[in-house]
Parts: structure tokens; sequence; C-alpha cells
């Protein structure tokens, strides 16, 4: 027979998260919870039982457009399957969905991926980078020598400008933040992927806990940027960040050095900045001392899907045209 996925409560799924060590603040049922309604998603925590051994775990978040299903594409990394060694073809075949024409799955930096058991089951694997500031026995002075000089620089111009970092309350989190990500995205023509529901409800799940880190860089009582990082284990994982322009100062450097002051402060092993979308973002990232880890991305679509996405690229490309001038 088949294997088959079994659903788990949220303490159980919890529970069986600490049977895999490269396992995220994104796996958790909290998290998951609190993001994935606000982003259309439905989720199902379903976990592949062995012997009655958990051996595989499935985050599957999923959405409808029209007809069609997707599976994964969330805006956040490393939500995949979690296996034990040798399931994760098992985990994969039960993962399917009818109807589902594009999955999208990704795994934690470190995980032991099955790249042949990926390909076998129809994802492109494809490769991409974090960035991680290692913090183990090391003490704030360490880590400020371990600054780039241009980045010490930006810090001490921060604190010499008055931008103070500060623990953010909710109308920082929940009103301003949101706004600063729409400016942002706004200016290079794109929407944000979060909104005010979201953050209220990462807020409502993490505000006042010692899992997370909610700061705030303030200038003449002026909020210049917010920043949010998630806790688990060893490990704090950078989440959002969101920031205004200020001449003569640079809030994000003095967001992320509080924050890894803070890790410190905390005993956090590891501080993963989560991502480099551009070049401009790692070099940025990587003045912290940060250093880059590969993580694995498995993408997969449908004959139908592939057919569809190109006859709309077709159709894109001949309304482009036609708005050009004779």
């Amino acid at each position: 027979m088949a294997p088959r996925l079994r659903e788990l409560s949220d303490s159980a799924w919890d529970q069986a998260l600490a049977a895999f060590p490269r396992a995220t603040a994104f796996h958790t049922s909290r998290w998951l919870r609190a993001t994935a309604p606000g982003l259309g998603y439905d989720l199902s925590l379903q976990a592949l039982v062995e012997g009655g051994r958990v051996v595989g775990l499935a985050p599957l978040a999923t959405r409808r457009r029209g007809p069609f299903s997707l599976m994964g594409f969330l805006p956040y990394p490393y939500v995949g399957p979690l296996a034990s060694p040798g399931r994760l073809a098992p985990l994969l075949r039960a993962m399917r969905r009818p109807g589902t024409v594009t999955s999208r799955i990704e795994f934690p930096p470190g995980a032991d991926v099955d790249s042949v058991a990926l390909a076998l089951a129809g994802y492109r694997v494809i490769d991409d980078t974090t960035m991680v500031v290692p913090l183990a026995g090391r003490s704030e002075d360490d880590l400020w020598a371990a600054l780039d000089a241009e980045c010490r620089t930006a810090v001490r111009r921060a604190a010499k400008g008055g931008v103070e970092v500060v623990q953010a309350d909710e109308d920082m989190v929940c009103r301003l933040m949101p706004a600063m990500q729409r400016e942002a995205y706004t200016r290079n023509g794109a929407r944000p992927p979060y909104d005010e529901r979201v953050l209220r409800a990462i807020w409502e799940a993490y505000g006042g806990t010692d899992d997370a880190r909610f700061s705030a860089a303030v200038r003449d009582d002026r909020v210049l940027g917010v920043q949010v990082m998630i806790l688990r284990g060893d490990t704090g994982f950078g989440w959002g960040s969101a920031t205004r322009p200020e001449r003569g100062v640079s809030p994000s450097t003095a967001l992320y050095w509080a924050e890894l002051r803070w890790c410190i402060e905390r005993g956090v092993a590891r501080a993963d900045l989560v991502g480099t979308p551009t070049p401009g973002v790692a070099r940025f990232k990587r003045q912290f001392g940060a250093i880059p880890e590969r993580y694995v991305v498995g993408q997969a679509q449908s004959p139908a899907y592939r057919a569809l996405s190109a006859v709309r690229g077709l159709v894109a490309d001949r309304r482009a045209a036609r708005a050009q001038p004779a």
C-alpha cells in the first residue's frame, strides 16, 4: 500500500518537529497559523507515519487560482517537507494532490536533501543562498571586530545622528511596518507580500513573548524602520524589515546591529539573516560578518500549467507591442 499522510494537531506537529534538527521557526504551527491564512493559503499539517513513528512532516500550504491549486510559494523560505534519512521519496509521493499544477518546496540550510528523489518526483532542483552570522562563543566585542569597516562607521554615524533602536510597540508593527513596506515596494513597482492582517497576526502570536524580537529605529520621535526576528532553538531568523530613507544615516544598519547584539545577550548561536534576493542585499548582510549558506529549493509544474504560462507570456508580449507608439 502506498504511504499516506495523517493530519496532526498543532501540539502534535510541534512535538514531532523535535525529531528534525533542521526544522526552523517557519515550520512551527504558531508561525504557520499566524501567516498562512492572511496570505490566502489553506494549511494542513501532515505527517508520514511508518511503524508508529513519524518519518516525515509536510506543511501543506495551498491556494486556488480558478480550477487550479498551487502548493507552496510562501513569501518566507525553508517551509518544505522534513524527512528522515531515505524517506523523502515516499513523502513526496504522499504529498501529491489532485488538481495541483505547480508546487514549490524549500529545505532549510544544512538539510541533507536527496536531489535524485526530488528529480524523480518531477521537481527542478534550484540552489539558493541565505546569509548566517555565527555567534556561538562570541562576545559583542568579537562581533564588532568582525564587522566591515564601513559597517562600523555606519553604526557610529547612526548613533551620533540620534538614531536609537527601541522595542517596537503594537502600532509600530501593525500599522507603520506594513505602511513602510508598501512605500518600498511601490517605489519598485511591486506589491508587498504582507499586509496589516498578517502583521497583526504575527504580533498577536509573538508579541510579549521571548520567542521574537520586535525592534524599531527612531529619531526625533520619528520611526525610521521596524524589524522582526523570530527565534527557535539556538537560531534567530530575521524574518522581516521595513525602513524609510533617512538622510545621513542608515536605519537598517542600526537595526541589524542591535538585533545581533540582542542575539548574543540571549545566547543565540546563529543569526540567519534570511535570503539574498539581490547582490546588493547580499553585500549589505555580508558586512555584518555573515557567511553564505546554501539551501535547496524544488519547483514543479504540470505540462498544462507550463502551456498556460507560455500562452499568458505571449499575450502579455503582444499587448506590450501594441502599446508601443508607432
